[in-house]
């Protein structure tokens, strides 16, 4: 298992590297570029279509992950649709790649993204039962309500990726989070004994490293809204799936992963589109606005280097995770 693994983190690294010059190759051949302007960082044009190389080596990282996991012994105890799941991921790029080329009205794409995550509902994909040990009471799961289920799931299935488009504003940061973020989902998730889940979490890590190598300052490419779609759809699928109706059956007083883990791994995007959503409600803007109210603008604004910026929210970021990662897997984190 370690070494399928170890061969999918290589795999998807290697896959990347040797796909992001291609795909620099198509995006100046066809002018899809993102040009500076006053809220953007870099100076130049940038191919902004990394999203491509992204989805192909994880993708075909699976591919032959589940491939070998097949072909192996293993006992597979998640219930999970990888038919399903491959095509939750494509459609959720699909529809950042699409703005990426046609500038999608903001509305529109939500709107898709919602359908998308109805269908992922309707797969049995959603939170059934809310543990509440968090706040003092012992073995107590409520249920919820089938039309509250499904507006938490559609806010956290769609939320969680306009979270990470909205943090890809500075090099290496939205990269950055979420190979951390899918760092601590592959260790819980090993921890846990599941197979697929860790699988789809460090072929992400290995293809989001060999990415950031020319995604770090300065920059050679940007993932746009179909990279950090697919990042955010990742990190979004993996924090609900063990808390979902059909997985393997941790949904129990026992369970050592409760609905408030992926909100503490995801914390500072999350709160970050919160504090923004928020911002531009009370100053009657639409919540699309684009400004500079975001944690790295307001970092920005204070002087920071965008270096220094990028190092302290993802080392706070690290941080949070490993905390998290360790308690779960101690079994010391309330709950």
């Amino acid at each position: 298992m370690i070494l399928i693994y170890a061969s999918s983190l290589l795999l998807s690294f290697f896959l990347t590297a040797k796909l992001v010059p291609l795909t620099i190759e198509i995006g100046e051949k066809y002018s899809i570029l993102d040009k500076p302007n006053k809220r953007k960082k870099h100076k130049g044009s940038l191919v902004r279509i990394g999203g491509l190389a992204i989805i192909f080596s994880l993708f075909t990282t699976l591919i032959i992950g589940l491939f070998f996991l097949k072909i192996s012994d293993f006992e597979i105890n998640e219930n999970i649709n990888i038919f399903f799941t491959l095509f939750y991921f494509i459609a959720f790029f699909l529809i950042g790649f699409a703005d990426d080329i046609y500038e999608l009205s903001p509305w529109l794409r939500l709107f898709f993204q919602i359908i998308i995550a109805s269908l992922a509902f309707s797969q049995g994909i959603f939170l059934e039962n809310l543990d509440i040990n968090l706040l003092g009471f012992q073995n107590l799961n409520i249920p919820i309500n089938p039309i509250f289920s499904y507006l938490i799931t559609i806010f956290w299935l769609v939320g969680v990726p306009n979270a990470i488009n909205w943090m890809d504003g500075l090099d290496g940061l939205a990269s950055g989070i979420t190979a951390i973020s899918c760092l601590a989902f592959f260790l819980i998730g090993f921890h846990l004994n599941f197979i697929i889940f860790p699988l789809i979490a460090i072929s992400m890590i290995g293809t989001l490293i060999g990415f950031m190598k020319y995604n770090y300052f300065p920059a050679k490419i940007l993932m746009g809204d179909g990279g950090s779609n697919i990042c955010g759809c990742v990190l979004s699928y993996l924090g609900i799936l063990p808390l979902s109706s059909n997985f393997f059956e941790i949904q129990n007083s026992n369970s050592l992963y409760i609905f408030y883990y992926p909100i503490l791994i995801l914390g500072i995007p999350i709160l970050d589109m919160i504090v923004v959503i928020t911002s531009r409600i009370l100053k009657q803007n639409s919540p699309f606005l684009p400004d500079r109210n975001h944690l790295h603008h307001r970092l920005l604004n204070n002087g920071y280097s965008d270096k220094k910026t990028l190092k302290i929210i993802l080392f706070t970021h690290f941080l949070i995770c490993a905390i998290c990662s360790f308690k779960i897997i101690s079994g010391t984190l309330i709950g």
